[in-house]
């Protein structure tokens, strides 16, 4: 699979784990602000990607790729702000070092793919 079709594929997951996590908590006030921020950013990350697929120009890609960037440098701070704010059970808490795992990742990947695309512009 090529790394773009294979960033989306994965993005699109996190999206739907990113959702999933959110839908698990009771609301109350606090937690339905962060919670709606994560979700934004989470799901952000994937759309931008499928957009860079899309692009008509190198660099209207990179430009893509550089805010999913920022999308999952976003949810990686929500998901900070909600682990440090102590908002998830201990059994939760597995679930949460999960996606900070894999927003970590796909940070790493979109970097890369934006770096070459940007030195190949």
């Amino acid at each position: 699979m090529q790394p773009e079709r294979e960033i989306a594929t994965r993005t699109r997951r996190f999206a739907a784990a990113v959702v999933l996590f959110a839908a698990h908590f009771p609301n109350n006030s606090i937690r339905l602000v962060l919670l709606r921020q994560l979700v934004r950013a989470g799901t952000s990350i994937g759309a931008n990607v499928e957009e860079a697929q899309d692009a008509i120009s190198r660099r209207e890609f990179t430009h893509k790729v550089f805010i999913a960037l920022r999308e999952a440098r976003e949810t990686r701070y929500w998901l900070r702000v909600i682990e440090e704010a102590k908002l998830v059970e201990k059994e939760d808490s597995r679930l949460l070092s999960e996606l900070m795992q894999e927003v970590t990742e796909i940070t790493r990947v979109l970097t890369t793919i934006g770096k070459r695309a940007r030195d190949n512009v």
